[in-house]
């Protein structure tokens, strides 16, 4: 900060090691990357815990396309070292990054527009099951778009450097004179 200071609990963020910090946040950002690797590997990286995999396929609404691939989990993402793989949709591919991000289970689980690769079904049931998607974590959910805002308990309505509103969807609507009525 240039001044002021951050505090996570109480403790001053210079105060802790980044390293540690960094193992508190999940990130799926706008624009995401898949490796190459088949869909297991993708998201559990190091570990191998089936249970956890598929609880968190099925949180981002991917295990069902998981399931009736021949391969399963062990599918490739692409053909690249799999001739058998599958060139699955961004909005797939996109539901992939969010289990990614889930099975790290980490405490602040930030979302920078998570679903713009989604068809508005699939984004409507994410946004509709989304306690049930992110569980008790603290969530910072980026968007632009008013729909993705609803479900949420805060809303903070920034324009360009500047904060202009503060509250949830029926507080801010209440304020016809505001940026986000």
């Amino acid at each position: 900060p240039t001044s002021g200071e951050i505090l996570i609990n109480v403790i001053n963020i210079n105060n802790i090691k980044k390293e540690s910090l960094i193992k508190e946040f999940s990130i799926v950002f706008q624009d995401f990357k898949i490796i190459s690797y088949n869909i297991k590997e993708n998201i559990e990286i190091d570990k191998d815990n089936q249970e956890k995999l598929y609880d968190t396929l099925s949180r981002s609404q991917a295990l069902n396309r998981v399931l009736e691939l021949p391969k399963k989990e062990h599918t490739f993402i692409n053909k690249w070292f799999d001739n058998e793989g599958i060139a699955f949709s961004g909005g797939e591919l996109q539901k992939f990054a969010l289990a990614r991000a889930l099975y790290k289970n980490r405490s602040l689980v930030i979302l920078d527009e998570p679903t713009s690769a989604l068809d508005p079904i699939a984004e409507s049931k994410i946004y509709y099951d989304f306690n049930t998607v992110v569980g008790k974590k603290l969530t910072l959910f980026i968007s632009h778009r008013l729909s993705s805002c609803i479900f949420s308990d805060m809303i903070i309505v920034i324009d360009g450097n500047e904060i202009e509103e503060i509250g949830n969807h029926h507080e801010l609507m209440k304020n016809k004179d505001g940026l986000y009525y």
